[in-house]
């Protein structure tokens, strides 16, 4: 179940980050003391720097993914199917997906370098539709969402 509900997880939160990003939710969050504060740190305020729509693609993603695990479980419940809550009502697995995504667009350049020498046939179309950036951070979403799913987050 982890690694099927782990994905469908990190589909909705692909998703809600291009929500996030077409309604420009970053700089509606920058008004708030506590995120201009935290963007100020040195790590983060240099991947916000570089990649402008992080933000925006972070807190989509944290809220769709929350969302989508209790409209899940709320569901299976409905059904009759023997699912519990997970002790973080989904806001674990949206933290540890933004993480996750987070961190392996730091390393974008040798991991999309590494993608590029393995599937080079995909490579332009990744670039075209995704963007490098784009497709890294879609890449730590999946590995975060399945991780916490899996370990039940």
């Amino acid at each position: 179940m982890g690694i099927l509900r782990g994905t469908k997880l990190a589909f909705v939160g692909v998703v809600g980050a291009a929500l996030a990003w077409w309604f420009g939710v970053g700089p509606m969050l920058r008004e708030y003391e506590v995120v201009e504060a935290a963007l100020r740190l040195p790590v983060i305020a240099r991947l916000v720097e570089e990649y402008a729509a992080l933000l925006d693609w972070s807190v989509g993603v944290f809220v769709a993914v929350v969302v989508a695990d209790l409209f899940g479980y709320l569901g299976a419940r409905n059904t009759n199917r023997n699912v519990e809550l997970s002790s973080t009502l989904g806001v674990g697995k949206g933290a540890s997906a933004v993480v996750a995504g987070v961190v392996v667009l730091a390393f974008e350049e040798p991991l999309f370098a590494e993608f590029a020498r393995r599937a080079p046939e995909v490579t332009d179309f990744v670039r075209t539709y995704l963007g490098e950036a784009g497709f890294c951070f879609a890449l730590g979403i999946w590995a975060g969402a399945v991780v916490a799913d899996v370990i039940r987050l």
